[in-house]
């Protein structure tokens, strides 16, 4: 994995490289017949969600077995300084339409560990405090969340494909959505 941290008035981590690019085109292929959906200002608005474990596609199993491993856990934690052996996997596959957006938020404080990866290309995607960051296939963020940290999605150009990881503690109350 190639690391980059960046200061947005906290620190995001860049990657490249977490996957293989294999497991991407799986994972691209076994979603294909799980629909796309539009955010309008809100992922919680969303009425069709894809958790990943709630699905028999292997790749996805391969996926959500990597980032439950002790061992991806305890990278990450070594990474940034924390410990999330002991947290719970979130793990979602995003298929947003062309211009989806997202209002600028703070993800809830039960996550204590938010990653996006891209599966496709967008030239802009997430933005942090007003830093922007592109969308390149197998590349992503993650940051230490405290509640604190504002993100937003501008408008997408076009169709975009993701995951979202989270690790969250004891305090988080939707058990259906944990592995």
């Amino acid at each position: 994995m190639i690391l980059n941290t960046v200061n947005v008035g906290y620190t995001i981590w860049q990657f490249e490289k977490l996957i293989s690019d294999e497991l991407i085109r799986c994972i691209i292929n076994e979603s294909e017949v799980l629909s796309w959906g539009s955010l309008n200002g809100k992922r919680t608005d969303k009425n069709v969600r894809h958790w990943m474990h709630h699905y028999e596609h292997p790749c996805f199993w391969d996926l959500i077995e990597f980032f439950d491993s002790y061992e991806t856990r305890k990278m990450f934690g070594e990474t940034v300084g924390k410990d999330y052996t002991k947290d719970r996997l979130r793990i979602e596959l995003c298929k947003d339409l062309k211009g989806s957006w997202l209002e600028d938020h703070c993800d809830d404080d039960a996550k204590t560990f938010t990653l996006q990866l891209y599966l496709d290309y967008q030239e802009t995607s997430t933005t942090f405090n007003n830093v922007k960051t592109r969308a390149k296939r197998g590349s992503g963020w993650f940051f230490v969340n405290t509640g604190n940290e504002p993100h937003k999605l501008e408008p997408l150009e076009d169709d975009r494909i993701s995951v979202i990881v989270n690790y969250v503690n004891d305090q988080w109350r939707d058990e259906s959505v944990l592995v």
